[in-house]
């Protein structure tokens, strides 16, 4: 599956664009992002930007725009202007409705023909419906997803169910 994603990733990859990795953890996608002039993390803790920054040299650090957020806005970001963005394991802990905000500000810094790409708990599958039922993931079944990205008018490039837990999409 990590290989899959990687290979997802690179098809996206163009250092002519700026790219952005929402809630980029411990940096373990972020080395797959290095081509992105400049990156921006944007991440709800310090710690997760400061630990990311440290596993690169300085030249790439000085390409990165770090940001700490309290919500799913994105406004800091520059507006129409992104290529990429890309959050994994971050979508899968959000309601509905933090989804959809997250949209509606990906939406305003998407380039034209820029992608965003998302891991979330498709609550469709069975072992997913049980991460909801003991609290652990979100409810965000794929219709109601597909719902929310048809009302910003994102294409959808691809939907991925992999294993039994894990389901991305692509738009």
């Amino acid at each position: 599956t990590r290989d899959l994603v990687v290979a997802q990733i690179g098809k996206y990859t163009n250092w002519k664009y700026p790219g952005l990795e929402i809630g980029p953890g411990n940096g373990e996608w972020t080395e797959h992002l290095v081509a992105y002039e400049p990156l921006y993390l944007v991440a709800t803790h310090e710690h997760f930007l400061t630990e990311t920054k440290t596993k690169f040299n300085g030249h790439f650090q000085n390409k990165i725009r770090s940001y700490l957020t309290t919500g799913t806005d994105l406004s800091m970001l520059p507006q129409n202007q992104l290529g990429f963005v890309f959050s994994w394991n971050v979508f899968n802990y959000l309601t509905l409705d933090l989804i959809e905000q997250y949209l509606e500000s990906i939406y305003k810094v998407l380039r034209p023909g820029g992608v965003a790409m998302f891991s979330y708990n498709n609550a469709e599958r069975p072992l997913c419906a049980r991460y909801v039922d003991t609290g652990y993931m979100s409810y965000a079944p794929k219709s109601k997803l597909l719902e929310i990205v048809a009302k910003y008018e994102f294409e959808v490039i691809s939907l991925q169910d992999l294993e039994e837990y894990i389901s991305w999409i692509e738009i």
